[in-house]
């Protein structure tokens, strides 16, 4: 049985997100477009994940965080 992904309602998602299972999107979280979030991946509020980018699996973002476009972060 897949892990539910809970999605703020005030998160923002850009267009062509791509998203795992298990995902936690805190509140006035921003995701770029072309952004892929795999499993298992919790993002706290007030993050901003920038375009292009890859968060690995099993990845937590502390509230507060930006990530320009075109990185990545998460398992080596």
């Amino acid at each position: 049985m897949p892990f539910a992904n809970i999605i703020d309602p005030t998160a923002e998602l850009g267009r062509d997100v791509v998203l795992g299972e298990g995902i936690y999107v805190g509140r006035n979280a921003i995701i770029d477009d072309e952004t892929v979030i795999e499993d298992n991946v919790f993002i706290h509020r007030n993050n901003m994940v920038g375009h292009n980018s890859i968060v690995h699996k099993h990845t937590y973002l502390s509230g507060l965080d930006h990530m320009a476009g075109f990185c990545e972060i998460g398992s080596r």
